[in-house]
């Protein structure tokens, strides 16, 4: 793993603790994973047909809002997580890309 990606237990502790760190009841990590899974079936079914192109970009722009949402939190925590950058940044560029 690059040296960037490592995050010490204390800091992904204090994430995965606060309130930022469950929004739905269960933790971010497992919501985020079943949202992109269906959030990438949109984005496939486009051109085949199956959904209608409008709904991955709400998909979309819904994904930048929570993704505020947790920036702030991290900012609030006073916690750098690189992993977390790393995921936000990869969700604003499939956002921008689509748009």
């Amino acid at each position: 793993m690059p040296h960037f990606c490592e995050v010490d237990l204390a800091t992904c502790t204090s994430i995965v603790d606060s309130k930022y760190g469950r929004i739905l009841g269960t933790s971010n990590a497992l919501t985020g994973t079943v949202f992109m899974l269906c959030y990438a079936y949109t984005l496939a079914g486009v051109p085949m047909g199956w959904v209608t192109p409008v709904l991955p970009l709400y998909l979309g722009i819904f994904t930048i809002l929570i993704a505020v949402y947790l920036i702030y939190g991290l900012i609030r925590l006073r916690v750098t997580c690189p992993v977390c950058i790393i995921v936000h940044t990869l969700n604003g560029i499939i956002f921008l890309i689509q748009i």
